[in-house]
């Protein structure tokens, strides 16, 4: 597992890089929870491919998603959006 650490707001967070030795699993973490609903996979040799082909690394990529989710605060938002679309249904 690789841990990347980064602060917002003033709390301390930090992103998870999980292998199963198939896939890489990225979330974000506050305080050893979950900090959002959002979750992020990409298979080895696929991040591996992208990485040789285009010169892209998918996985920093990911670990940035993870970030910013926390940062522009994007599951509130979400579970907003729900709860405003049930409430017109």
């Amino acid at each position: 597992m690789k841990i990347v650490k980064f602060d917002h707001a003033g709390q301390e967070y930090e992103v998870r890089i999980i292998s199963d030795g198939n896939t890489l699993y990225i979330r974000a973490f506050k305080d050893g929870k979950p900090a959002n609903g959002y979750r992020y996979s990409v298979d080895l040799v696929t991040a591996m491919d992208i990485e040789h082909v285009m010169g892209y690394d998918a996985i920093n990529d990911l670990v940035e998603s993870a970030k910013t989710d926390v940062i522009e605060n994007r599951w509130a938002k979400y579970l907003e959006a729900v709860k405003s679309a049930k409430a017109v249904m």
